[in-house]
């Protein structure tokens, strides 16, 4: 699947919405929690935890879109080698 394709957007946009239902669902679940143990430190410790996970996906995607537009062209002299573009490259005149 190349990069900023209609699938690749699609699967975004699938992964965005499970990850807020499931922050949206968790969320529900912590007053829920609190009320049932009696130790309000449970909830926060989860919340915590809530976000920590939605920060490690954020960092995910982040680094995924990058590595999609370097890998699709965007550092091919890089890649290519002082001359390449001039056909320098493995002629021997270098």
């Amino acid at each position: 699947m190349s990069c900023l394709s209609l699938g690749f957007l699609q699967q975004a946009i699938i992964w965005l919405i499970i990850v807020v239902a499931i922050v949206a669902v968790i969320r529900l679940l912590i007053p829920y929690l609190d009320s049932l143990t009696g130790v309000p430190i449970i909830g926060r410790i989860l919340e915590i935890v809530l976000w920590v996970v939605v920060a490690i996906m954020v960092v995910y995607l982040i680094f995924g879109l990058l590595g999609c537009l370097m890998g699709s062209g965007g550092c091919q002299p890089c890649d290519q080698g002082i001359g390449a573009r001039d056909g320098l490259v493995g002629k021997g005149s270098i």
